[in-house]
Order: C-alpha cells, then sequence, then structure tokens
C-alpha cells in the first residue's frame, strides 16, 4: 500500500538506493573538522548579518550552514526505528544548538552595534506560518535527499527553513538580558526543528526504507503517539501567536482607513501616528500638525470606531502644545536640511513646537506638491509652515520654514538629500528644514 502510494507520488522516479539514502543523510549529523568550522563561520556570518540589518548576509549564512543534518538524521532514525542514530544525532544538534548560541552571544557582547535589527525582532514572534514553511522545506529537503539528481533543492530548503538567524537572534538577547525575546526565538528554532524532523520521518516511511531494529508493533505504536504528541505540543502555541498576529494585521489596517478618512483634512496633517494592539483595550495615539480639532469633533470621531470594526480602541489626538504635554515626550523630528549642523539629532536635543511665528513669505504649496510628484509619484502630501525651533537650555528660538511631505515609502539617505538640495534650490531658502514622514 506504501510503496504504491509512493509510486503515485513519483517519489520512486530517480530515486537512490535506500543505502544511498541513509548515507547521505547521516555523513552530515558529525559536527567535527570541516563541518564543525562550517558551523562556527556560518553562525558569525549569520551574527554579523542579523547586527547590521543584511537580508543578504543572512541568506549566505543560512546557505553554508550544516545545521540540517543532524535534523533530519532524528527524522531518519525516528523513521527507522535506528535509536543508535537518534542519540548520535540528537548529541549533535544539541552541541550544534549550544555552539551557536555561546558563539552569537559572544559576538554581540563585543559587537557596539547593541540596537535589535528588523532582521532580529521579525524572528522573536514565530506562528503557525513558522510551522508551515519548516514542515514544507523539511518535505522538499528530505525528498531532495533520497534522489540521485540533488539539484538546488537542499540550498533552497535551507534558506527557507532557516535554521542559523534563530539560534543567533537567542545568542543577542542572551547578551542584552532579554529573556522573552530569547524563548521565542529559541521557540522558533525548536519548531524548524521538531518540523523538518517531522517531514523528514513521513518521507522516510513513505518510502519504506528497512528498520534497522526490530521492534513489537505495540511498541512501535507507541513511539508513533509520542511523536505526535511532541508535534502537537510544538504547534499548539503557534496557533494562537498566529490568531493575534492576524487580529493584530486586521486592526492596523482599519485604524490605518480610519486615520485617512477621518485626519486627512486641508488644514491639517497626521505627523506622526502609534498604533497599539491589545485583545481588550487597543489604542490609536495621533500626532496633529496644524489646524486643531475642537472637542465637539474630536468626540464625533470617537464615536466613528466602531464603525471601523475597532470597537475597544481608544483614540488620543496630540496637537498644537500638547506636544509638550505628550506622555511620550517631546515630540522630535530627526530629518534635518540647510543648517550647519545638519547631523541626525538625539531625542532632547530639538524641540519643535507647532505654534504660529512671525509671518513669513509661503510658496504655492498646490503647485509644489504637483511639481514634486512629477519628480517623485511616491510623494502624496506636503505642507509648508514657519516652525519654531526650540533647543535644550536655549533661551530663544529660531524660526525657521519648514517642508513636511507624506510619501508612501521610506527613501534612502542619498534620496533624502537629493531632494533636499532640490527643495533648496527651487524654494530659494538656504535654512529650509524638510522632514519625511509615512
Amino acid at each position: 500500500m506504501t510503496e504504491h502510494f509512493t509510486r503515485l507520488l513519483g517519489l520512486f522516479q530517480d530515486r537512490d538506493s535506500d543505502q544511498a539514502i541513509i548515507e547521505n543523510v547521516t555523513a552530515n549529523i558529525a559536527f567535527r573538522g570541516a563541518n564543525f568550522w562550517a558551523l562556527v563561520f556560518s553562525i558569525l556570518v549569520a551574527s554579523v548579518g542579523l547586527n547590521v540589518n543584511s537580508t543578504a548576509v543572512v541568506i549566505g549564512a543560512m546557505l553554508i550552514s550544516p545545521l540540517m543534518g543532524p535534523i533530519m538524521g532524528i527524522g531518519l532514525g525516528v523513521g527507522t526505528f535506528d535509536f543508535s542514530l537518534i542519540k548520535k544525532a540528537a548529541l549533535s544538534l544539541g552541541i550544534a544548538t549550544v555552539a551557536s548560541v555561546l558563539t552569537s552571544g559572544l559576538y554581540f557582547w563585543l559587537s557596539p552595534l547593541k540596537e535589535a535589527t528588523a532582521e532580529i525582532t521579525a524572528r522573536t514572534s514565530p506562528t503557525l506560518f513558522d510551522v508551515l514553511i519548516a514542515f514544507f522545506g523539511g518535505l522538499a529537503g528530505m525528498v531532495g535527499s533520497t534522489t540521485k539528481i540533488k539539484g538546488n533543492v537542499i540550498p533552497g530548503v535551507a534558506i527557507a527553513t532557516a535554521l542559523m538567524p534563530p539560534l543567533c537572534t537567542v545568542g543577542f538577547e542572551l547578551s542584552q538580558g532579554n529573556w522573552p525575546a530569547m524563548a521565542g526565538a529559541m521557540y522558533l528554532f525548536f519548531i524548524n526543528s521538531i518540523m523538518i524532523s517531522l517531514a523528514a520521518l513521513i518521507v522516510v516511511r513513505l518510502l519504506g526504507l528497512p528498520r534497522r531494529t526490530y521492534i513489537e508493533p505495540g511498541r512501535a505504536g507507541a513511539v508513533t503517539r509520542y511523536v505526535w504528541l511532541v508535534v502537537m505540543l510544538t504547534v499548539l502555541p503557534s496557533v494562537y501567536l498566529a490568531y493575534r498576529l492576524i487580529q493584530e494585521t486586521i486592526f492596523e489596517r482599519n485604524a490605518k482607513r480610519f486615520l485617512k478618512e477621518q485626519f486627512d483634512r486641508p488644514q491639517s496633517m497626521v505627523l506622526d501616528r502609534v498604533l497599539t494592539y491589545h485583545p481588550d483595550s487597543s489604542h490609536i495615539r495621533v500626532y496633529l500638525l496644524g489646524q486643531g480639532l475642537s472637542a465637539d469633533s474630536l468626540k464625533k470621531i470617537r464615536l466613528l470606531l466602531p464603525a471601523y470594526e475597532l470597537p475597544r480602541t481608544r483614540l488620543t489626538v496630540v496637537q498644537g502644545a500638547d506636544y509638550f504635554r505628550a506622555s511620550e515626550g517631546e515630540k522630535l523630528l530627526s530629518s534635518t536640511a540647510g543648517r550647519p549642523d545638519n547631523d541626525r539629532r538625539t531625542r532632547t536635543e530639538l524641540l519643535v513646537l507647532d505654534q504660529q511665528p512671525p509671518a513669513a513669505a509661503s510658496p504655492d504649496v498646490p503647485a509644489l506638491l504637483r511639481e514634486l510628484r512629477t519628480l517623485r509619484p511616491d510623494i502624496e502630501q506636503a505642507a509648508y509652515k514657519p516652525m519654531l525651533y526650540f533647543r535644550a537650555n536655549a533661551e530663544q528660538a529660531d524660526t525657521l520654514p519648514t517642508l513636511l511631505l507624506r510619501t508612501t515609502r521610506r527613501y534612502r539617505p542619498a534620496e533624502e538629500q537629493q531632494l533636499k538640495l532640490f527643495l533648496q534650490t527651487r524654494l530659494q531658502k538656504d535654512t529650509l528644514m524638510i522632514h519625511f514622514y509615512r
């Protein structure tokens, strides 16, 4: 029955012999010699990639990582009841895990870059989708290991299942003492390992590889039940996390639609927004620039929240001089141009107050926006206003012309600088301050 099913699936097409399949899988289980150094170097490459937020470098680390070997070896051992192989593969995986965490932890402890990049934070909250990626990737990897023509299946699986980056993330969070995030990254690695082993076990059973040890049918059934119990215990938390992710995505989508339709007004614009999701009480915080909204207007806007499927959401609007009373602290606009000290400033060095300074000649903003959109179609809104800039410990404020540009994507620094130079020349204002936001 199993053989007929595998022939129907085409798993016997270009299939290696049983012995060749076992040798292909077991050849990369032990971590010694070249395998050990490949592991160490891939750890360091992945750590550097995560540290500088480089996706390309992280992908390169995944390609040279030998972690797939012992994980697939565990699946092969369970499928053929080769308990010595299971012990050997589990020991190798344990050594590789400890070595990876310690090496990456040491690197991040010595590294001057201590900030958690997007590549790092993306690997601290696994969901059911990570389970599916690991399982299907494991199936592809095991099928690739059983054929005579290997192709590029194994490298592709190494990239898709991403075994090394979660371990390096564990090392980073360990160096920072962030235990919840470290647990999340370790859980992602555990998910990948379990699901790849399960995929290998399924392919081994479908191919009917011979058992290395004869055990009674009752004991074989017990082993199978234990395997599925471990799988269920691994998957269940990820189902809840996936549900939370979906609910948070829906909340952010509805909140953005609410902000666009209710706060996109001719005399004011949303300078910044903070969306905080919680199942029981979410929060939308809006920083509004320009003409303020009255208490009655805000009350009417809040009554519209349920219509946007935001029933348990609190709305806070920070506008005008309220910037200085905001609970997050002083509002900072960091992208500057046309000043001698044109560097990126710290949170307490430059304060901006939306207050009407002395009158100054204003450019034709609608015409300027049309002109800008011919150059940059992703600029969707512009606002111009002379603004008062306060420095910490300074007695007087500077009044500077300020242009705010709302874009649909984040500009690279070189793109920002090029556009700033153009606008300074176009508006003939050497002290023009320009702020980009999304």
